[in-house]
């Protein structure tokens, strides 16, 4: 009897080293699984913008954003008279604001419904053609390709930044600018505009939608941002 224990003991005592290595490797396991999990969650959380942010000077100017005709082009409105935008004067000559913004904020928005930090949204404002060979009243132009109304020549553009970290105290965080053309160049930087220009529009009618504009660009609105 004493012969067979010591026979089945050295047997035991491997079974136990094995069970208590593997023991010990569930419990890593397990462990390195909690911290890998938690850590992630961690890095998704702190993760920054998925969207490049706008260039700035020390002054707090806004560089001329680069390539922006490249952008998503949401939609494009004529405003026949009023007031212009760029610098509140008489429309005299129909004006068409081109809206372009930012690929990945706009794929952004798309996929989440909200627009993330670091957003830019570009309004470029063009003259309707005008001449001996247009209505003066339609604005219909005659040309050897058809009759059209036509964009004639760039005349500014606004911009609007989401950016939290230099506007923490603005609504949604959006800053304003404005750059005017000079013949066929923009200026290279513009300052950011008081609110009463810009922000006091977007604060009293497009509070509810981020202070953006949505319902009068055909690209932003539901069914048509694909």
């Amino acid at each position: 009897m004493i012969s067979r224990l010591l026979k089945v003991t050295p047997r035991l005592r491997l079974i136990g080293i094995v069970l208590g290595v593997f023991a010990a490797l569930v419990v890593t396991i397990v462990t390195t699984g909690d911290w890998t999990r938690n850590h992630v969650l961690a890095f998704q959380s702190e993760s920054p913008s998925p969207v490049r942010s706008a260039v700035f000077e020390g002054d707090g100017s806004l560089h001329l954003p680069d390539g922006y005709r490249h952008w998503e082009h949401v939609g494009t409105r004529i405003k026949p008279d009023g007031r212009s935008v760029l610098d509140g004067s008489e429309i005299t000559t129909p004006q068409v604001m081109d809206t372009y913004i930012v690929p990945a904020a706009f794929d952004f928005f798309r996929k989440n419904g909200i627009w993330p930090d670091g957003t830019q949204i570009v309004k470029e404002i063009s003259l309707i053609k005008t001449g001996k060979d247009c209505d003066k009243n339609t604005f219909v132009c005659s040309t050897s390709f058809g009759s059209g109304i036509f964009q004639a020549s760039y005349i500014g553009m606004g911009v609007m930044v989401k950016d939290s970290k230099r506007f923490p105290s603005a609504p949604g965080n959006w800053g304003y600018f404005a750059f005017r053309s000079n013949g066929s160049m923009y200026q290279a930087t513009a300052t950011a505009r008081p609110q009463q220009q810009c922000a006091s529009c977007h604060i009293r009618l497009s509070s509810n939608t981020d202070y953006v504009f949505s319902s009068t660009h055909i690209g932003l609105l539901p069914g048509n941002s694909q």
